[in-house]
Parts: structure tokens; sequence; C-alpha cells
């Protein structure tokens, strides 16, 4: 049976079990004997459950559920426990729910994989499934698809390797060199690639293998309320196994009825479904109750460079002119010239004027030779403009920014220095954590000076560049070892996508459907909600733990009534089970309300600020 299966038939038990719950208590308060048998029959059901649960190692609060309906049927109180069964199922049912979305999670990473691919056989393309390619093989990748293996360019290629290293700018890469599988051919034809490895052992398919791999374990780890049962359930029963032997049957029944656990089971839900709604209503998703867990006791943030603090989109920073040219000259040259280019540097840099060159060629990967007011124009790499001025521009630098060199008429003219503009508020954000305790690392696969720049102006010491994919996976891993704590990760590419499923909590932001699919949070108005959410996940702690602490009070109340003869047993049930149950909604909602409160007055000095 597959997970999804699996999943379906949970949420048909629940609501079966939910009917039956509401048919109990509501025969149970018209007086119909029936009633006391369908408890008893809920109570087996719940027994069989919680042993077929054990056998596979997990432990429930099903023995504990079971062993009220029992007493129920024993005491003759089927109104009660049919009471506690709906809301027990109601708790269960919104957990199997968020289970089956982590579920789909998974299976929309495979949608990064092609399922057919062009192989080049006898002078002619023959289309084939994805998993017949056979090392050797030679694969032709149509302009705009995705390199389906790791394997050897045999023809010139622009690659756009955001897949792969999350960088947005295309490379340039000769016949002969390497290609990992992801990287998309944004050349002006066909590219020939010879399979170096086969489908299953291609980057693209280890990241997707990977990140469904530590998805699936993420999706078995337990919640709070299954963490406590063991212990729970033993302390109650041992607590009733001694009175029992000191008081009688009559009275130690009271640990039983008030030692039900749904009080906790739905203070849980309730703060949890408050919380997410709340976090909702401001644009941030939260998939379910571990997340908030995990966000509490986290202590490390790993950022995503590009697209993240990033916006993925350059300014110029500033022009370096030299041979007697103006800074004003060189960039009206400069930018003019860039029209002619796809590239995204030379695009950012064309926003900078209205002028567009006479003529124009491109040289894809290295640089732009065109006409511009009559005068030859070349822009592009330090090696490129060596090769038309034959001048080596080593005197100037832009010290990490993006580069592009600018010769006029066969003299060097200058250098336009290009920087990543910051997402809003990314400085104040980082800030805003750090100040929550929580130490922040920068991990980009974009090169050494682009990130220390980056870094440098955030004020992150710690960054790491030139990352793959599963250079990211283990660095989350290795700084979980380090600092002991639940590490998050924040991105918004697909070569984020390893990281974000290994990460105790993934974080997604941007737009793309399998990044948001596989994330457990994520954030529509970018990295300046993280602080909220870090928040959330510290409130929504301090509400369970006055919401259990509140139900636990009332409980040992109620329990020492029964004991002492003071409470009948049907004040026992109602004050341990639904009265714990609404006083601990009542104790925690006061703290999840000023998270609301804190929000709306940042909201207002935001507006003051303009």
């Amino acid at each position: 049976m597959t997970e999804h299966e699996h999943g379906k038939e949970a949420l048909i038990f629940w609501a079966l079990f939910g009917i039956a719950a509401l048919t109990a208590a509501i025969m149970g308060y018209m007086g119909i004997e029936l009633a006391s048998y369908i408890v008893l029959v809920m109570a087996i059901i719940l027994t069989i459950r919680f042993l077929y649960k054990l056998a596979h190692r997990v432990f429930t609060v099903d023995l504990l559920m079971a062993i009220v309906g029992y007493v129920g049927f024993y005491t003759g109180i089927p109104f009660e426990v049919g009471i506690i069964y709906i809301l027990y199922s109601i708790a269960e049912t919104s957990e199997v729910f968020v289970e089956s979305l982590a579920v789909r999670r998974i299976k929309n990473l495979r949608g990064l994989l092609p399922s057919r691919v062009l192989i080049r056989s006898n002078g002619r393309l023959v289309e084939k499934p994805l998993e017949e390619i056979r090392r050797g093989d030679v694969v032709a990748v149509r302009r705009g698809d995705v390199v389906p293996v790791d394997g050897v360019l045999l023809n010139d290629a622009v690659l756009d390797t955001r897949y792969v290293t999350g960088e947005h700018e295309p490379r340039f890469a000769r016949a002969g060199e390497t290609v990992d599988s992801g990287s998309i051919n944004v050349s002006e034809s066909m590219v020939f690639v010879r399979a170096l490895r086969e489908p299953g052992s291609s980057l693209l398919a280890i990241l997707v293998k990977t990140a469904e791999e530590v998805l699936e374990r993420k999706t078995r780890i337990q919640r709070l309320l299954e963490r406590m049962a063991p212990w729970y359930t033993a302390f109650i029963l041992a607590i009733f196994a001694l009175l029992y032997l000191q008081t009688g049957p009559y009275r130690s029944l009271a640990v039983l009825l008030a030692g039900c656990p749904s009080a906790f089971i739905i203070a849980s839900s309730f703060t949890t479904v408050y919380t997410i709604a709340t976090l909702t209503s401001r644009s941030i998703v939260v998939r379910g109750g571990t997340v908030l867990e995990a966000l509490h006791k986290c202590r490390v943030l790993v950022l995503d460079k590009t697209g993240t603090v990033t916006l993925g989109e350059l300014r110029v920073r500033n022009v370096e002119p030299i041979n007697g040219f103006e800074p004003n000259m060189v960039l009206k040259y400069a930018c003019a010239a860039a029209k002619a280019s796809r590239h995204p540097v030379a695009r950012a840099l064309a926003r900078h004027c209205a002028g567009a060159p006479s003529e124009a060629r491109e040289y894809p990967g290295r640089g732009v030779v065109a006409k511009v007011d009559g005068k030859t124009v070349a822009i592009g790499s330090k090696e490129f403009i060596l090769e038309i001025a034959g001048e080596n521009p080593h005197a100037l630098s832009c010290e990490g920014s993006r580069s592009v060199y600018v010769a006029v008429d066969g003299r060097l003219a200058g250098v336009v220095c290009l920087e990543e503009e910051l997402a809003g508020r990314a400085r104040e954000v980082i800030d805003e954590l750090r100040s929550m305790g929580i130490h922040i690392v920068l991990a980009s696969g974009d090169r050494k000076e682009a990130v220390e720049q980056v870094a440098r102006r955030l004020g992150i010491t710690e960054y790491y560049y030139e990352m793959k994919p599963e250079d990211k996976l283990k660095l989350v891993q290795k700084l979980r070892e380090k600092h002991q704590t639940p590490v998050a990760m924040v991105g918004d590419g697909i070569n984020d996508v390893e990281a974000l499923a290994g990460a105790d909590i993934g974080i997604a932001v941007g737009d793309i459907d399998v990044v948001i699919g596989v994330a457990d949070a994520v954030l529509q108005n970018g990295i300046e909600d993280l602080p909220t959410l870090f928040k959330a996940g510290r409130r929504h702690a301090a509400s369970l733990k006055a919401a259990f602490t509140t139900a636990a009070l009332v409980k040992m109340v109620a329990i020492s009534g029964g004991l002492t003869g003071l409470f009948p047993l049907w004040l026992v049930a109602g004050l341990g089970d639904d009265g714990s149950t609404i006083l601990s909604i009542v104790s925690a909602t006061p703290i999840l309300r000023r998270l609301g409160r804190k929000r709306r007055a940042m909201t207002e000095d935001d507006v003051k600020r303009g």
C-alpha cells in the first residue's frame, strides 16, 4: 500500500470513528442503552489499533483512550465518553491530513525529471524513455530543456545552472567540458551531450532521491503527544492500580476518568491551528505542529543568497574609468552595447541608459561588440577585452562585485562594477534574528567574491560559496551536529531542495512549485517575515506549556475530589476532561493573541517610517 493510500484510509477511519462517537453521545444523552455497547466496540477497536501500532514500534495514546471507553461502559457514562471520542477523532483527523500533505510533497519532486529524451542514433534523433539512456549514448537537448544526465558536451553551449548552483547567470561552456544534469540549455541551438552516467546516478536524480529520503524521515517524526504517550500512560495506569488496591474500583476510576489525555490533545490541536491560522493570515504558511515545535528549539539558520537575501538582480555600484575616459561616458557606451545581449548582467546594465547600438554581435558567455554613436564598443570579461584592446585591465578592480570591462575603438576605457540588490529589510531582519539568539549562516553556489561581499554587507561572519546541492545538505547536517540544535534552511531554488528537505525546518521563499512543495514553511512576502515565524514558534511553545500546566492542575483537583468522595464520578469526568480542556484553551489564548497584537504594532511603525 502506498503512503497516499494509507493516508486516505486513516482519514476514512477517523471520519467513521467520529460519526460513531457522535452517535454514542446522542444516544447516551437520550438514555438509550445501545450507546454503552457502541462505546465498548470503539474501545476494542482502539485497543486493536494500539497493538498494531505497537507491533510497528509506535506507542500511541490509543491505549488510554481505549481504557476510557472500557471505564465508560463499566460505569454507564456513554455520553461523556462519546464527547471525548469526538474530540479525539477531530485531533487525529487534523494530524493525518497534515501527514498526507507531506506525502504529496514527496511525489511532486518527480516532476523535476523529464520522462522522455532525444537520443542521437545512426544520424537520426530517436525519442526514448529517460530510464533507457545508457552510458555513452548521445543525448540531444533542445533550447530551454534540462540536461537529463551528467555528461560531456560535444559542442559549445551556454548553460543556465540555476538548478545546480542557484545562480541565474548563464555560463559559456566549450565542447569537451563536463556538464551536470539539471543544467538548462539556453544556447541558440540544440546541444549534444555524451552520457557519462546512467540517469539514476546523475546529479539531478540523486538530488531528487536524497530529498525524497529525508522527507520520508521527516514525515515519521513523532509529534509531542506521541512522545509523551508511553510515560503518561504508564504513570496513569500505575496510579490507578495502586489506588484500586487501596480505595476499591469505584473511587480509583477517578484517575482514569480525569486522567484521559483528550484535554492535552485538544489543547495541542487548538494552539497549533490557532498559530497556523494567524500566520496564514499574514501570508506565512506552516505545515503542522512539529514545525512549530522545531522553530521553538532552533538556534541556527542557513540562508541561501541569490533570490533569498538578494533579489537576484544587479545594480551599478560605481564606474572606474581609465585612459582619460569620463565615468558617465564609460557607462553610456557600456549600457548601450549591453542592449544587444540577453545575459542577466547585460540586462541589468542596459537599464541605465536610453541609447542603443546601431549594430552588434554577441559572443555568448564572453561579451559583445557593438557600434554606439559611431564608436566600436566592446564589453565583457577581462579575457575578452584583453583580446579586443590588447591591454590587460589588471589595474581595474571591483572588489568582489560583478565586473563589466569596456573598450572603445580598441582602447581600454574602464570597468563598470555591479552589485546584487539586497532583499527589502534584509539587514534589519538578520539583526533582529541575531538578537533572538539565532546564529546566521550564508550558503551559496555563487563565486567566493560575490558571497563575501553580500556577507559583509549583511554582517554575517560564517559563509560558504561555490556549493552544490549536496554540499548544502551536508552543511545542514554538520551544523546540526556542531550546535546540537534544530537547523532551519531558507531557500528559493531547485538547488536548495535537498537542504530544505534535510533541514529540521525547510523555509521556502519565491514561487517555484517544487521548492514550495518540499518546504515545511513558506514565506510569501520573502525573508522579512522570518522574525515573525520564529516568534510564532516560541509563542506556540509558551501557549502549550500554559495549556498543559492548566490541564494538569485541573485534573489533579478532579482526581483529588474523586478519591476523597467530594466529587461524584460524573463531575470528575466533566471537570477532569471537558473542564480541563476548556480552561487549558483559555490559558493558552492570551499568549497566542499577543503575537497578533505585536504584528499590528510593527505594521503601524513600518507605515510611519514610510
